[in-house]
């Protein structure tokens, strides 16, 4: 349930019109977790892994996602940056990309 529950929650930070959502990583977890949400239709589908050590968020990858790049070319910055954004802060708490929603 833990496992399931943190990943929707990256998957959610990350599809929430790439915007500001707070949350804490637990200290002490460590693992890879995945997950899957909605991007920004029911249609478009977006995977997530995140991995943590000891609490430490050390690596978010976007494993496959449906958005339509074409039409919104920022959404490719978007699922680049805030990953990374997300591993050098620690957190789920970043700052949007502009263009992206």
């Amino acid at each position: 349930m833990f496992k399931k529950t943190l990943s929707l929650l990256l998957c959610l930070a990350l599809l929430s019109g790439f915007g500001t959502m707070l949350a804490e990583v637990p200290a002490g977890v460590s693992g890879t977790f995945t997950g899957e949400s909605e991007g920004f239709s029911s249609e478009a589908l977006i995977k997530v892994s995140v991995t943590l050590a000891d609490g430490k968020i050390t690596e978010v990858k976007v494993d496959e996602h449906a958005e339509s790049v074409d039409v919104i070319p920022a959404v490719v910055t978007a699922l680049e940056e805030i990953p990374a954004k997300m591993v050098e802060s620690n957190s789920v708490d970043v700052e949007a990309v502009a263009g992206a929603s």
